[in-house]
């Protein structure tokens, strides 16, 4: 499922990091639209997954800068996660969190699947989410 969902970005990349000489580095706040664009983002997720993220937990971390790209892969693939909750083939979902670190997405959530070929399925999908959506420039 995961590759249906990449394939759609595949080759675009819309970053929204600042063109600096040193590409490995990004100070927050040196551009405010940028900042501004990422935690708009980042706050719609929030919301939108708001009664998935139980209390404790925080949801999104992502900061910025990240792709553009990484923000609709990661809503296309929570509503893939919602729709194994509605048809019943995983169950209790969370949002623990889901954050940059040292350049790559991590993705923390919870569920119940009694199906333990769907269990490792769903495994296998965020681990590959977590290798594709990395990037060294991130690492700052």
């Amino acid at each position: 499922m995961i590759n249906k969902i990449l394939q759609k970005y595949e080759g675009y990349r819309d970053y929204w990091y600042p063109d600096l000489k040193e590409p490995n580095v990004y100070i927050s706040g040196r551009d405010e639209t940028l900042d501004k664009k990422c935690h708009k983002l980042e706050n719609n997720l929030l919301k939108k997954y708001k009664e998935y993220i139980p209390k404790g937990w925080y949801g999104f971390s992502l900061g910025s800068p990240i792709p553009l790209d990484w923000f609709k892969i990661i809503d296309e693939f929570l509503e893939y996660l919602l729709d194994l909750q509605k048809s019943d083939l995983i169950s209790k979902f969370e949002i623990h969190q889901i954050k940059l670190k040292f350049g790559g997405l991590r993705f923390y959530v919870s569920y119940s699947c009694d199906d333990e070929e769907m269990r490792e399925f769903i495994e296998l999908q965020i681990d590959k989410l977590e290798r594709t959506l990395y990037d060294s420039k991130l690492v700052y």
